[in-house]
């Protein structure tokens, strides 16, 4: 009985529509208050999500934020001073969540496809705000002295914050086709709400100084904005049946009814989908992993690298702080203005993925200089890099999936850049481990290496695409053509 009960509760979600309506595909006009002023909406929705940002973003200087607040003071000898141990539980449980979150990317995608991102937009707000609230746990308790009974909520706490933020984020496309002309904008803002939000820890630590408050009341500030967003939510991101209505509209065809779908056949059409192009596409997921790997080993090895570089760990926090705000710059300015001169030249995603080559050759060169002009120089290519990566990737999706299955196809080769990802940590921080660490060479080696990697597989995949192209139609898969040929018999009637 249990097993019918989960089935029976599954199938009534499945049938709750949340404002789409499979048949509505052609639908002229939404209603829609901002419809008119769709760059009013784009903003709106790209700050909503923003407001749902997660731990990972700023990572570092939200594991100094807990640390000052007590969680994990347990851990030290001396409850009254901060230690390593301490450091490590909070950098180990918001890194472990940030890779973790890499696997439910297609699960993510699948929601997209099957309820829209009105839906996904909504809940994904409400799971933050859950989040931030459970937060308050290891945050209070260390706060009366109980850290040993509730630091391990910190873990629920932060993976209940990603998860209801990746879900944001994935609702971002859902306006992707109200803008055919611009996807690249639309895209450089999905990316915002993830890299852009690098600032936060840091407003929130500047006011925490300036007021007195403690990280504990600043948390329930976040609360309340992810509950406004949620509500910004409704009244903002597109439903299922403006989406699909827009999509046929961008691509001029109708759409097969993807979000009848079941997860495996989900699973499997996204599969079938990337076999039309796997070349292309393997190239594209071996660089993401590696690319990823690249930026966060670089962003953990900051300070170690500023102190190697210019002999003081003063240099080493220095160093390290400029990544958070050159990242924050380029994804709320740079890379959105770049995006536009780039879709209003009619330069398409190849002028991303030109510029994406020419600041991996740039970060390659000078990353071991011993200038703090050049150190900037590559933390503003690497925040620059850590935009446009995301960005154009998005728009390489649209190319292939279409509206009807884009979530699925995107996550699924977002999940599959998690082995890369992973391998290349292992093998980078392996190999700083195994050279003896009085010199330079034990850091420095194995980040160039990493970064000349990074570059060639980029390099290679950029050429592959500019000699195959992208194609100009998205994937139409036999059983898409039946539906097709069934809904054209239905209108014909």
């Amino acid at each position: 009985w249990p097993k019918v009960a989960s089935c029976q509760a599954f199938t009534i979600v499945s049938s709750y529509r949340f404002g789409m309506d499979a048949v509505g595909t052609d639908a002229a006009d939404s209603g829609h208050p901002l419809e008119k002023q769709r760059w009013l909406r784009l903003a709106l929705m790209t700050i909503s999500t923003a407001m749902c940002a997660g731990f990972t973003s700023g990572m570092g200087i939200y594991v100094q934020l807990l640390v000052e607040a007590g969680v994990g003071s347990s851990l030290c000898n001396h409850r009254d001073s901060t230690c390593d141990e301490q450091y490590l539980f909070a950098s180990e449980v918001l890194a472990t969540t940030a890779s973790m979150s890499l696997f439910l990317m297609f699960i993510n995608g699948w929601l997209f496809d099957r309820f829209g991102g009105y839906f996904l937009g909504q809940v994904g707000a409400g799971i933050v705000a859950v989040g931030f609230a459970i937060a308050q746990v290891p945050l209070l308790g260390a706060q009366s002295g109980h850290d040993d009974h509730t630091r391990s909520w910190l873990i629920m706490a932060v993976n209940i914050v990603e998860i209801g933020h990746m879900l944001g984020y994935t609702s971002m496309m859902s306006i992707v086709w109200h803008f055919p002309d611009f996807k690249s904008v639309v895209t450089a803002c999905s990316t915002m709400t993830i890299f852009g939000t690098a600032c936060f820890p840091i407003i929130l630590q500047a006011l925490m100084r300036a007021s007195g408050l403690s990280f504990s009341s600043v948390m329930w500030g976040r609360l309340v904005l992810a509950a406004l967003a949620c509500v910004c939510c409704r009244y903002t991101i597109p439903t299922m049946e403006e989406y699909r209505a827009q999509g046929a509209k961008a691509i001029g065809m109708p759409l097969p009814h993807a979000e009848d779908t079941t997860f495996c056949q989900a699973l499997w059409n996204a599969h079938s989908v990337a076999l039309q192009h796997w070349p292309m596409h393997v190239l594209a997921i071996v660089f993401t992993g590696t690319s990823m790997a690249c930026g966060s080993v670089y962003a953990g090895s900051l300070v170690e690298l500023g102190e190697v570089l210019f002999g003081s760990a003063a240099a080493g926090e220095a160093l390290a702080s400029s990544l958070p705000i050159t990242a924050a710059i380029s994804a709320w300015i740079v890379v959105p203005l770049f995006a536009y001169a780039s879709d209003y030249l009619k330069a398409g995603s190849m002028g991303m993925l030109a510029a994406t080559v020419a600041l991996s050759v740039l970060s390659s060169f000078f990353l071991t200089a011993t200038t703090w002009l050049a150190q900037v120089f590559v933390a503003v290519c690497q925040g620059m890099s850590n935009g446009l990566v995301p960005t154009y990737f998005s728009r390489y999706y649209l190319a292939f999936a279409g509206p009807a299955r884009l979530g699925s196809l995107a996550g699924l080769c977002g999940t599959y850049s998690a082995l890369p990802c992973f391998v290349s940590q292992i093998g980078i921080y392996s190999w700083m481990s195994a050279l003896p660490s009085t010199g330079p060479e034990h850091l420095i080696s194995p980040l160039e290496v990493a970064y000349v990697a990074k570059t060639s597989i980029l390099a290679v995949f950029g050429s592959y695409v500019a000699i195959m192209g992208l194609p100009e139609k998205p994937v139409v898969l036999a059983g898409d053509k039946d539906d097709l040929d069934l809904l054209a018999d239905a209108r014909r009637s």
